[in-house]
């Protein structure tokens, strides 16, 4: 019998917890980080909201043994997105093409911030909605790893990459 899966039949409910509590408290730090580069301190509980939602989706469906966890996270993320930023668009609960369509919108709008502004920059909507979508998707790939992969060297690429992207923002354009 492959050791990997033996390891992994005998992880227990309380040990996916524990290791999504870890992972979350990770993320936390490493969010903390991004005060230096965003000005305000809103953007952090709805970065915060969102990556503890696509947590949560992701450990209840670990923990009821359902197939396409990460999907299905995903689709929740985009719904708590759209819920929180732009909800005159959605349909009852559900996305619709104008929801989409000011996803876009508040990509651009974010894309054409960031290379404008110098950081720290302002927290406006479309910054905070780009940084919640990005750690809610970053949740969701690490859940993946940790459940997949069982690897906590490549966990740790995915934290040093997000860390790495602050430094580098603090830096700015080289002249």
């Amino acid at each position: 019998a492959d050791p990997a899966a033996q390891r992994a039949a005998r992880r227990t409910v309380r040990d996916t917890w524990a290791d999504h509590g870890i992972l979350a408290i990770a993320f936390a730090v490493l969010l903390g980080g991004f005060s230096a580069v965003l000005h305000g301190g809103d953007w952090w509980v709805t970065t915060v909201l969102v990556a503890l939602l696509a947590a949560l989706t992701c450990g209840v469906l670990r923990a009821l043994d359902v197939r396409w966890v990460g999907p299905i996270a995903v689709l929740v993320e985009l719904i708590a997105l759209a819920w929180i930023f732009v909800p005159s668009t959605l349909l009852v609960i559900f996305p619709t093409p104008s929801t989409i369509h000011a996803f876009g919108s508040l990509l651009s709008s974010a894309h054409n911030t960031i290379l404008i502004d110098q950081a720290p920059v302002t927290a406006s909507e479309p910054v905070v909605f780009l940084l919640a979508g990005a750690f809610g998707l970053l949740v969701i790939v690490a859940d993946e790893l940790l459940e997949r992969a069982r690897s906590a060297v490549t966990i740790g690429g995915l934290l040093l990459a997000v860390f790495l992207s602050q430094k580098l923002e603090l830096r700015g354009p080289r002249s």
